[in-house]
Order: structure tokens, then C-alpha cells, then sequence
């Protein structure tokens, strides 16, 4: 059976969900009367949590603290047969908490204060059909660490897929599939981007040859997803749905495109399959990891 690492930023997110119906006498602010609080694997650990519904066993390689979150967050990872592999080492569990009431987002509350990171390398890699790195720019994927993994699993013959954060992309540089949206396009060039196929499948190519990668798979949203490789420019359309809530779509991306990697060897096919399941999970309220019996109906 394939095992894949999922690395990078791990996190809890936190929900309180609860109905408005005064505003507060001691400051023009709405009153949530809460009704529910709940907690789901986030970031990095989403992504694990999208391959272990998917049927993918995986390891998930993170920082937490010891402290609550942190010890929920490994919990919840237990629970969900993932192998474990977080490590101690921050001064505070990453926690993402929103505020819902009547199905919208009033507040988000963001913990992650007076972290540093020294991340360890992960070792034997041989143990792993691919590398999924998910950077969410909180200090995990450091430099060292992203071009350290993709240097081994080039040496190993392990495809490594990125999920980039921020303008430096030079330690993304020679993974085989980085997938990054509009904006992170947009952040990594320093210019604004019109959602348009040409526009996107220029910009994209420019990235991908900069930068050494072998595979750029850019998601558009409405306009689905662009694929920049040796072989030219292909864009994916998908069609239309009814948005609830886009947190973690890009988490289900990532993993339907390795899953599907792994068992076709074709990015064709495996863009079309995250295609469909990105727009399924963006249908359902708050982070939403796809199950396997979602995923076949698609």
C-alpha cells in the first residue's frame, strides 16, 4: 500500500458557532449566543485528514506545543489513523478560531504567537510513494527544510507536490508539482493577475521555468485549474456551483492531485479528479475534508 509524508504547518481550526440577536450595551458590537464549538484539523494536518478519507495512509510530519491545542491536535490525529509524527517544539499550538453565526463568518481569532522553528529533516523517505509539503507561511517550510526534501526524494525517485505560500520560491525550486492560486502567483511576481487563460498560462510558464519545476498547476476558482509543463499549457475548466465556504479547498486540491498521481500517473486525469472534488468540499459550511464515498460519486 502507497504511504505518503504530508510536512509543513499544522494547525487546529477552532468554530463558535452561534446566533445574533442584540447588540452589546458596552460597545457597538453583536452579541453570539453560542449553540456549538467544535475543532478540525487544519492546514497541513487537513490535508492529512483529506488522504486518510480518500483511503491513503499517510504520516504527518508538523510542530505543535504542549500545551491544549497541541495536545487535541495530536489526538484528533490519532483518532483518524494518521501516522503521528508532530513534534514538540513550538511555544504555541497554530489555532485559527471563527466566529459563525447564521452561517456567516463574524470573527477570526489567529493564535500562533512567539513561535521559532528548528525543524529536524525527515528521515527515510524510501518509506514514501510522495512528499506532500504544505506551506502555509507560518515557519515550518523553511528554505533548508523544502530544498532539502526535494533534493533527497529527486535522489530517491519520490515525486515531491508543494502547496507555496509567500514570494520566496526559491526554495521551491526543482519539486516536481507546485499548485498555487491566483493570489500566490500574484505575490510571488509582485504584480496583479486578470483571471484570464492566456494571462495565467504566460505567467505561469514563466514561474515554472524560474523556478526549475517540473509540473505548475495553478487553481482559478470559477476557471478551474491551468497546467504549465514540458509539454505546454493546458487549462481545465470546472463547472459551476454554489459557494458556501472556500476554507480548505485548496487542501483537498493537493491531495486528490497526489492520490491520483500515484495510482495513474497522469496529471491530466488527476487535475480533472481535483477539479471536482475542490468544487464538492467548497459546497459544504467551514473546513471540509472529502470522505471516499463523496469522492466516488464524483
Amino acid at each position: 500500500m502507497s504511504r505518503i509524508l504530508v510536512a509543513g504547518d499544522v494547525m487546529i481550526d477552532r468554530y463558535i458557532v452561534g446566533h445574533v440577536e442584540r447588540i452589546s450595551p458596552e460597545a457597538p458590537v453583536p452579541v453570539v449566543k453560542v449553540s456549538e464549538e467544535y475543532s478540525t484539523l487544519g492546514g497541513a494536518a487537513n490535508v492529512s485528514h483529506n488522504l486518510s478519507g480518500l483511503g491513503m495512509q499517510n504520516d504527518l510530519f508538523g510542530a505543535i506545543a504542549d500545551d491544549d491545542y497541541g495536545r487535541q491536535l495530536s489526538v484528533m490525529v490519532d483518532d483518524m489513523d494518521i501516522g503521528n509524527k508532530l513534534i514538540m517544539s513550538l511555544n504555541t499550538t497554530i489555532t485559527k478560531t471563527r466566529v459563525i453565526s447564521r452561517g456567516q463568518q463574524m470573527l477570526r481569532i489567529d493564535r500562533e504567537e512567539g513561535n521559532s522553528f528548528q525543524v529536524p529533516h525527515p528521515r527515510n523517505l524510501d518509506d514514501y510513494s510522495a512528499v506532500l509539503i504544505s506551506d502555509y507561511g507560518k515557519g515550518f517550510c523553511n528554505p533548508d527544510f523544502c530544498h532539502h526534501i526535494i533534493v533527497a526524494g529527486k535522489a530517491a525517485d519520490i515525486p515531491v507536490f508543494i502547496d507555496p505560500k509567500g514570494k520566496d520560491w526559491d526554495k521551491y525550486t526543482g519539486a516536481f508539482v507546485v499548485k498555487p492560486n491566483i493570489k500566490e502567483m500574484e505575490d510571488v511576481l509582485g504584480q496583479t493577475l486578470s483571471n484570464q487563460d492566456d494571462i495565467i498560462g504566460e505567467a505561469g510558464e514563466l514561474i515554472r521555468q524560474k523556478y526549475a519545476i517540473d509540473h505548475l498547476i495553478i487553481t482559478r476558482g470559477e476557471k478551474g485549474m491551468t497546467l504549465c509543463s514540458d509539454q505546454g499549457v493546458h487549462h481545465f475548466p470546472v463547472s459551476k456551483v454554489d459557494v458556501y465556504d472556500v476554507s480548505g479547498a485548496g487542501d483537498t486540491a493537493i491531495a486528490v492531485l497526489v492520490r491520483e498521481w500515484i495510482f495513474k500517473k497522469d496529471l491530466h486525469h488527476a487535475i480533472v479528479m481535483a477539479n471536482k472534488a475542490s468544487s464538492f468540499v467548497v459546497t459544504r459550511p467551514q473546513t471540509y475534508a472529502i470522505r471516499w464515498e463523496e469522492y466516488q460519486k464524483l
